[in-house]
């Protein structure tokens, strides 16, 4: 039975780590003008791992050198990570206690290279394209679907939320009134876009603040938000998903640049996206 991680509560975000390296490269990179090879900071590359099924991701390098990398769910930040050229060899080096060693190839708008794991040794292949990033849109997985939903109610019972109680939850009159991270342990959203799945709930427990982050950061009643996940969440009322999840929504009103919320039924006018499947 496997377990799909929209549904699987995670304590602590794990480090995904994504090392490049390359056979044979050694010394400390010589000081070269990026222009010479045709290379400029604030590039964003399309990236794939050989023999993996995985989505892509981003490899961000900035043009004050600071380096980061993204996919469809988050942004990773790098503390301390940054890169550095040498001809058309790229560096990236982290905190020392970063698992991973990074070094490529780039050739005009192609991006090679192997990613290294220091613990183990273990290697991986992979290529990538220079994208454009204000048009770019990562692709859906199976299953996947990116929502518009509008925070409904909070639940606050202390137990787990019952999901027979839902349209007490829901119902309840003193929801405006309370807002206070100690008593709430879930949340119900109503889907308002696409369609295709108009007036469904979406469900999520919360475990507190500590493991799981302040709620009313999270989501905040009345608000409605964007959200990327797996469409077989949407209309369970068991309350599976984690809160965590969450955090990865974006409101509906931001027009913030980021291609994990460029859907269609953004980019293309209203009145035209609620007839849409």
């Amino acid at each position: 039975m496997s377990i799909h991680p929209y549904n699987t509560c995670i304590t602590q975000l794990p480090l995904i780590v994504l090392a490049l390296s390359a056979h044979g490269y050694s010394g400390e990179p010589k000081e070269q003008s990026l222009k010479d090879i045709g290379f400029h900071g604030g590039s964003v590359f399309e990236v794939k791992f050989e023999d993996e099924q995985q989505s892509p991701v981003l490899f961000r390098f900035h043009k004050d050198g600071r380096f980061d990398f993204m996919d469809s769910t988050v942004v990773f930040l790098l503390d301390g990570a940054h890169w550095r050229v040498e001809g058309e060899r790229f560096r990236i080096e982290t905190a020392k206690n970063l698992d991973w060693e990074a070094n490529g190839t780039i050739s005009g708008d192609r991006l090679t290279g192997i990613r290294r794991r220091s613990a183990n040794g273990e290697m991986k292949k992979f290529s990538g394209t220079k994208i454009d990033y204000s048009a770019y849109q990562f692709p859906l997985k199976p299953n996947e679907v990116i929502v518009e939903m509008r925070l409904q109610s909070y639940v606050y019972d202390w137990d787990f939320p019952d999901p027979n109680e839902l349209e007490r939850y829901v119902g309840a009159e003193d929801d405006l009134a309370i807002s206070d991270d100690e008593v709430i342990h879930g949340f119900i959203f109503k889907v308002t876009r696409p369609k295709k799945y108009e007036g469904q709930f979406v469900t999520s427990h919360h475990d507190g603040t500590l493991p799981s982050g302040s709620a009313s950061a999270i989501a905040q009643l009345g608000k409605t938000y964007l959200w990327r996940t797996d469409s077989r969440v949407i209309g369970k009322r068991d309350f599976s998903v984690c809160s965590i999840a969450l955090h990865w929504m974006k409101e509906a009103s931001d027009d913030s640049d980021d291609p994990r919320y460029r859907p269609w039924f953004v980019q293309i006018p209203k009145a035209r996206a609620q007839d849409s499947k």
